[in-house]
């Protein structure tokens, strides 16, 4: 399980073979898969926009309202730089979901 000081995790998500080794003796049935996304984003700050209901939730709650403005417009332009606008105008970023159907 991740642990974590605040918001930071210190450990990441694990991978599917350690949920498989925490779920296995307690399922008599246990699907686990991966799925790889492209997720095709619009318009300023795309990447920001997609992860502020996910990934930054934590880091954002943790600040007050001003350090956080701060937090995303540098994390912005990692971001920005990270994964460039296309030519079309989208931007292009790759998501991974571990999904697990377990039965007892």
């Amino acid at each position: 399980m991740a642990r974590g000081i605040g918001a930071l995790l210190l450990s990441p998500i694990p991978p599917p073979e350690t949920y498989w080794r925490w779920l296995s003796p307690h399922a008599r049935n246990l699907d686990i898969w991966e799925t790889i996304y492209l997720q095709v984003l619009d318009g300023k700050d795309p990447v920001v926009n997609f992860m502020r209901g996910t990934a930054l939730r934590p880091f954002l709650s943790a600040l007050p309202d001003r350090e956080a403005g701060k937090f995303v417009e540098a994390f912005a332009e990692r971001m920005a730089a990270a994964y460039p606008t296309q030519a079309n105008g989208q931007t292009l970023f790759r998501s991974v979901d571990c999904f697990v159907v377990a039965q007892k």
